[in-house]
């Protein structure tokens, strides 16, 4: 009986070895041709950049100040992390939609290649508003906003106003 079904498995391989030598045979010319096509696609591409076939894009990590509302005089800091995404990667701010300068008293610091620490020592009321982490890379662009709110004294014209967040 052993050799019986032995026999038959044997005789059903023999049969069906012509039709998958010629499925292998298809496989590899598909393979082949896809290669093809993908070496013509990507002929023109530089050879000193590294593009990979599948890029992914930055994903940042929410920002925070930590508190909604600060004091004068506070230190201020913000994180901004791509927890994703591939590099070569910026990361860059602005402040209401302007670069930071350092006439402002803000420092910035690159964290490896997909972060940044912004750092305020000493916040002031001209501290207070938008600040947006902008990270891009071959694959895209995004960006994260957080609004700075401070306690304390403005001026305009001469006189002194109180300004108060209250929570």
């Amino acid at each position: 009986m052993l050799v019986t079904g032995t026999a038959e498995i044997t005789h059903v391989q023999q049969k069906m070895r012509p039709a998958l030598d010629i499925a292998l045979w298809n496989l590899k010319s598909t393979v082949n041709k896809l290669r093809m096509k993908a070496l013509e696609i990507f002929k023109n591409v530089p050879k000193e950049k590294n593009y990979p076939l599948f890029s992914e894009p930055p994903d940042l990590l929410p920002l925070t100040f930590g508190r909604d509302v600060m004091d004068e005089n506070d230190l201020a800091q913000l994180t901004c992390i791509a927890a994703k995404g591939d590099e070569p990667m910026t990361v860059s701010w602005t402040f209401h939609g302007n670069n930071i300068s350092s006439d402002l008293g803000i420092i910035t610091t690159p964290i490896g290649g997909r972060g940044s620490l912004l750092v305020i020592s000493a916040i002031t009321f001209k501290h207070g508003g938008k600040y947006t982490c902008i990270a891009k890379n071959d694959a895209g662009v995004r960006h994260q906003t957080v609004e700075l709110k401070v306690n304390g004294r403005y001026y305009q014209e001469g006189t002194v106003n109180i300004l108060f967040y209250f929570i």
